[in-house]
């Protein structure tokens, strides 16, 4: 049986004292106003959550970073020897139970990343999370979903890099989320590190 990695409590992703904000416009209103949301681990044995992720990833456009995600993830579904746990898939979602079974209409976020040598140190292949860009499927605008699951990432790990994708939009996200400019192997990238 699977679980939830983070409480719903007030509303997000929780971790001992850690509260990260998520928040959905009210369509009637038009105010934005708490909602509930939780971090799960996408299981890369668990077919039903793959099929999770290929829903999510068809709610994108074809050419998005969340097929990139899913087909990774797919792959590695498929040709089990390379499931060696240095992949992590996490997930935020509007979803309260039933984790056994994602309903990808919920998924709001999705990183993935290599979690190398489970010393504290992650290299963040994929990250897709701009809702708004959905639209007009979707009638509820969420904010802060990346942000909430990017903290969720900071409260796991040490140490965090990735090289962004060339937008401006991209590189505001990771500099409000702590990233520093580095380069990674003759390329612009970014680094994250807890403080000590």
């Amino acid at each position: 049986m699977r679980i939830n990695l983070i409480s719903n409590i007030n509303f997000t992703a929780v971790k001992q004292d850690y509260v990260a904000k998520i928040v959905k416009r009210d369509n009637s209103s038009g105010k934005y106003k708490d909602c509930d949301a939780n971090i799960v681990e996408i299981d890369l044995n668990n077919k039903r959550d793959i099929k999770a992720l290929r829903g999510w990833s068809k709610n994108w456009k074809k050419e998005s970073i969340a097929n990139d995600i899913y087909d990774c993830a797919k792959y590695i579904f498929r040709n089990k020897e390379l499931n060696n746990g240095e992949r992590k898939f996490y997930a935020l979602t509007t979803q309260k139970n039933n984790f056994d079974n994602l309903n990808s209409d919920k998924i709001l976020s999705v990183c993935q990343l290599s979690d190398i040598n489970g010393k504290g140190y992650a290299y963040i292949d994929y990250f897709q999370s701009n809702y708004g860009s959905i639209s007009p499927m979707y009638s509820e605008k969420y904010k802060n979903a990346g942000t909430g699951l990017m903290k969720f990432l900071q409260t796991v790990y040490d140490s965090l890099e990735l090289v962004p994708a060339n937008s401006e939009h991209t590189f505001n996200f990771y500099e409000r989320t702590g990233f520093q400019p580095i380069e990674i192997e003759g390329n612009y990238g970014l680094r994250w590190e807890k403080e000590k």
